[in-house]
């Protein structure tokens, strides 16, 4: 994957991928890059991008993973009858990546109807990065000027943004008074193991009961968190452990 994620466009590169699907761990990464070091000027046949279409080699897994991503995406989807009916507007920005077309089909999947403002500036892919010279949704404002400025003339109160290559997320929402929260990635966190818990609950009945830890499908669940409070995730009838990481 050549990308330049969430960094400067001078630092497109790319990722590589191994067998298991997962990005590349020691000792790969090292035979990688001392090949790298041995081959520092491209053959002519290099550049001779058409073999790549005829090479037994290639494989195009889009539409399986995308319909199998998107069936996936479908079972957490449990208030899609109210989603339908929510006034909420969402403006949501692909900072110049990839990621539009998946969010245009989530919130479909979800039940949305007509709750969706792109941030037309930057819905299509450009490794140019013309509007936003730190394409990182983390960097907060500074990097959702575009975003914010498209919500408040269509009367958005939530922002969602995403990297390039579309694993990073930003949220923002627009408080009483007309400012911007970004939310941290701690505040998220929290949020959205909330929502977790939350909806096993809901749809799980059958852990419920009278004494207050009955014994759930899963005994157990362990969360790795950095600085969110044990206690946002101490709620039965599961039994939590929290392992604090630096």
């Amino acid at each position: 994957m050549v990308t330049a994620s969430h960094n400067p466009k001078e630092d497109n590169g790319y990722k590589v991928y191994f067998a298991n699907g997962a990005q590349i761990i020691p000792p790969h990464d090292r035979g990688i890059a001392e090949e790298i070091l041995l081959n520092l000027k491209p053959l002519p046949s290099s550049w001779e991008t058409s073999v790549v279409e005829s090479s037994a080699l290639r494989t195009d897994p889009y539409d399986e993973i995308w319909t199998s991503y998107m069936d996936d995406l479908k079972k957490l989807s449990y208030y899609s009858e109210a989603n339908s009916r929510s006034s909420l507007v969402f403006t949501y920005t692909a900072m110049h990546g990839v990621g539009y077309k998946f969010i245009v089909q989530a919130f479909k999947v979800f039940g949305f109807k007509s709750n969706f403002v792109p941030v037309k500036e930057q819905v299509e892919p450009d490794p140019e990065f013309p509007t936003v010279k730190f394409p990182n949704p983390e960097e907060g404002k500074s990097a959702l000027e575009l975003a914010m400025r498209t919500a408040n003339e269509n009367g958005s109160k939530v922002i969602l943004a995403n990297d390039p290559d579309a694993d990073r997320l930003a949220v923002a929402e627009k408080s009483a008074s007309g400012d911007w929260l970004v939310f941290s990635g701690v505040q998220l966190g929290a949020l959205l193991c909330w929502w977790m818990i939350y909806t096993f609950k809901a749809h799980n009945k059958h852990v419920q009961g009278k004494t207050p830890r009955p014994t759930p499908p899963c005994p157990a669940l362990h969360m790795c968190s950095p600085d969110v409070s044990p206690q946002l995730v101490h709620q039965g009838p599961v039994s939590w452990s929290v392992l604090k990481t630096s």
